[in-house]
């Protein structure tokens, strides 16, 4: 039957069959990826998920004014720190204002976005307890970034 195609009918069936093929390879990267969550393990071992994306804005780095709602919960859901009601933190980054490990799980957030990022002991308090925080405690904060800013543009409002 194939035989009885012109050759641009020919080109055309293999472009749908091709196309057919990418989008399944690509569904089945998206399936791979969501199979953890979507979790990103930096080499420190600190992790983080985002949850809601945005591309808007600068990226959180070091020598960036950030802003941001958080919550902290321990590895049992016990809240120990929150300012979810309260106004957002607004801290320099790579300035040690942070916690080490929560600080690298927002690395590259942009405004708007929203991201779980899993600390563990040796990137918090590591064996040293902290008021509601038990020694060698993983700690996950719910992180809403609300603003990025340069120290220079600060300066010049």
């Amino acid at each position: 039957m194939m035989d009885e195609w012109s050759a641009s009918q020919k080109v055309f069936l293999a472009l749908i069959i091709a196309g057919i093929v990418m989008s399944l390879f690509g569904l089945m990267i998206y399936i791979n990826r969501g199979s953890d969550g979507g979790k990103v393990t930096l080499e420190s071992g600190v992790e983080y998920i985002v949850q809601e994306t945005s591309n808007s804005g600068d990226s959180a780095r070091a020598g960036r004014i950030v802003s941001f709602y958080y919550t902290g919960t321990l590895e049992d859901g016990t809240v120990f720190d929150t300012n979810v009601d309260l106004e957002p933190i607004t801290v320099l980054l790579g300035d040690n204002n942070l916690i080490a490990g929560f600080e690298e799980g927002m690395y590259g957030m942009k405004e708007g976005e929203i991201r779980t990022i899993i600390v563990p002991p040796e990137r918090a308090f590591g064996a040293e307890p902290q008021p509601g925080i038990p020694p060698n405690s993983t700690l996950t904060y719910e992180v809403e970034l609300i603003s990025v800013d340069r120290p220079e543009d600060l300066n010049d409002q």
